[in-house]
Protein backbone atom coordinates (compact mmCIF):
# COMPACT_ATOMS: atom_id res chain seq x y z
CA UNK A 1 0.00 0.00 0.00
CA UNK A 2 1.74 3.48 -1.17
CA UNK A 3 1.01 5.78 1.58
CA UNK A 4 1.07 9.50 0.33
CA UNK A 5 2.42 11.92 3.18
CA UNK A 6 -0.56 14.34 2.67
CA UNK A 7 -3.03 11.10 4.27
CA UNK A 8 -4.11 11.44 7.70
CA UNK A 9 -3.18 8.32 9.64
CA UNK A 10 -7.00 6.55 11.14
CA UNK A 11 -10.47 5.98 10.46
CA UNK A 12 -11.33 8.02 7.30
CA UNK A 13 -14.49 10.55 7.17
CA UNK A 14 -16.07 8.17 5.22
CA UNK A 15 -16.12 5.27 6.95
CA UNK A 16 -17.69 7.72 10.42
CA UNK A 17 -19.97 9.23 7.98
CA UNK A 18 -21.48 5.94 7.11
CA UNK A 19 -21.22 4.45 11.05
CA UNK A 20 -23.14 7.91 11.78
CA UNK A 21 -26.11 6.19 9.10
CA UNK A 22 -25.68 2.98 10.59
CA UNK A 23 -25.93 4.34 14.19
CA UNK A 24 -29.11 6.99 13.64
CA UNK A 25 -30.75 3.86 11.74
CA UNK A 26 -30.38 1.20 14.33
CA UNK A 27 -31.49 3.75 16.97
CA UNK A 28 -34.70 4.21 14.78
CA UNK A 29 -35.32 1.03 14.12
CA UNK A 30 -34.53 -0.13 17.88
CA UNK A 31 -37.63 2.67 18.57
CA UNK A 32 -39.71 1.54 16.52
CA UNK A 33 -39.33 -2.37 17.22
CA UNK A 34 -39.62 -1.75 21.01
CA UNK A 35 -42.79 0.90 20.51
CA UNK A 36 -44.50 -2.09 18.68
CA UNK A 37 -43.73 -5.01 20.83
CA UNK A 38 -44.59 -3.06 23.54
CA UNK A 39 -47.92 -2.18 22.02
CA UNK A 40 -48.32 -6.21 21.32
CA UNK A 41 -47.54 -6.76 25.14
CA UNK A 42 -49.97 -4.36 26.12
CA UNK A 43 -52.66 -5.82 23.56
CA UNK A 44 -52.42 -9.61 24.47
CA UNK A 45 -52.42 -8.22 28.36
CA UNK A 46 -49.23 -10.20 28.59
CA UNK A 47 -46.79 -9.61 31.84
CA UNK A 48 -43.69 -11.07 30.29
CA UNK A 49 -41.63 -8.60 28.34
CA UNK A 50 -39.20 -11.50 26.73
CA UNK A 51 -40.02 -10.80 22.91
CA UNK A 52 -38.62 -6.75 24.02
CA UNK A 53 -34.78 -7.73 24.64
CA UNK A 54 -34.24 -7.64 21.00
CA UNK A 55 -35.37 -4.21 20.02
CA UNK A 56 -34.21 -2.75 23.54
CA UNK A 57 -30.93 -4.25 22.72
CA UNK A 58 -30.72 -2.77 19.15
CA UNK A 59 -31.85 0.32 20.92
CA UNK A 60 -29.29 0.66 23.16
CA UNK A 61 -26.35 -0.18 20.56
CA UNK A 62 -27.96 2.88 18.28
CA UNK A 63 -27.95 4.52 21.49
CA UNK A 64 -24.60 4.10 22.68
CA UNK A 65 -22.86 4.81 19.08
CA UNK A 66 -24.60 7.57 18.02
CA UNK A 67 -23.03 10.17 20.38
CA UNK A 68 -19.40 8.51 19.59
CA UNK A 69 -19.87 8.80 15.80
CA UNK A 70 -21.22 12.45 16.39
CA UNK A 71 -18.42 13.46 18.60
CA UNK A 72 -16.12 11.54 15.81
CA UNK A 73 -17.47 12.70 12.23
CA UNK A 74 -16.45 16.34 13.03
CA UNK A 75 -13.11 15.54 14.18
CA UNK A 76 -11.89 13.88 11.18
CA UNK A 77 -13.69 15.94 8.83
CA UNK A 78 -11.40 19.13 10.26
CA UNK A 79 -8.51 16.70 10.50
CA UNK A 80 -8.70 16.17 6.59
CA UNK A 81 -9.37 19.67 5.73
CA UNK A 82 -6.18 20.57 7.41
CA UNK A 83 -4.35 18.22 5.48
CA UNK A 84 -6.14 19.90 2.34
CA UNK A 85 -8.28 16.60 1.13
CA UNK A 86 -11.60 15.07 1.87
CA UNK A 87 -12.93 11.28 1.90
CA UNK A 88 -16.55 12.05 1.44
CA UNK A 89 -17.71 13.19 -1.91
CA UNK A 90 -20.58 15.43 -0.49
CA UNK A 91 -18.63 17.71 1.96
CA UNK A 92 -15.10 17.90 -0.96
CA UNK A 93 -16.70 21.69 -2.01
CA UNK A 94 -13.16 22.90 -3.26
CA UNK A 95 -11.04 19.78 -1.07
CA UNK A 96 -9.27 17.45 -3.24
CA UNK A 97 -11.44 13.93 -2.96
CA UNK A 98 -8.90 11.05 -2.26
CA UNK A 99 -8.31 7.86 -1.73
CA UNK A 100 -8.10 7.17 1.70
CA UNK A 101 -5.90 3.79 0.99
CA UNK A 102 -3.18 4.70 -1.45
CA UNK A 103 -3.36 8.46 -1.83
CA UNK A 104 -4.70 8.68 -5.14
CA UNK A 105 -6.68 11.84 -6.12
CA UNK A 106 -10.06 11.18 -6.85
CA UNK A 107 -12.14 13.05 -9.54
CA UNK A 108 -15.87 13.37 -8.32
CA UNK A 109 -18.71 11.88 -10.41
CA UNK A 110 -20.00 13.88 -13.61
CA UNK A 111 -16.70 16.28 -13.29
CA UNK A 112 -15.04 16.59 -17.04
CA UNK A 113 -11.53 14.94 -17.47
CA UNK A 114 -9.41 16.54 -19.12
CA UNK A 115 -7.91 14.28 -21.35
CA UNK A 116 -4.35 15.34 -21.44
CA UNK A 117 -3.71 15.07 -17.65
CA UNK A 118 -5.28 11.85 -17.21
CA UNK A 119 -4.88 8.69 -19.00
CA UNK A 120 -6.96 5.46 -19.17
CA UNK A 121 -5.13 1.65 -19.01
CA UNK A 122 -7.31 -0.44 -21.17
CA UNK A 123 -4.45 -3.49 -19.60
CA UNK A 124 -7.45 -4.73 -17.63
CA UNK A 125 -9.82 -4.73 -19.84
CA UNK A 126 -7.71 -6.51 -22.31
CA UNK A 127 -6.47 -9.55 -20.06
CA UNK A 128 -10.66 -9.61 -18.89
CA UNK A 129 -11.38 -10.03 -22.93
CA UNK A 130 -9.22 -12.81 -23.52
CA UNK A 131 -9.78 -14.37 -20.53
CA UNK A 132 -13.53 -14.62 -21.90
CA UNK A 133 -12.61 -15.29 -25.64
CA UNK A 134 -10.12 -18.34 -23.83
CA UNK A 135 -13.16 -19.57 -22.08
Amino acid sequence: MIRSPRLVPGVPAYAWALATVLAAALTLVGLVALVGVLFAVAARSLVSFDAATGPALVLAVGIATLPLCQVALPRVIQREKEAGYTTVPFLSGDLELRDPHDGRVLLPAGAEVPSRLYRVSLRPARQLAGVRAAA
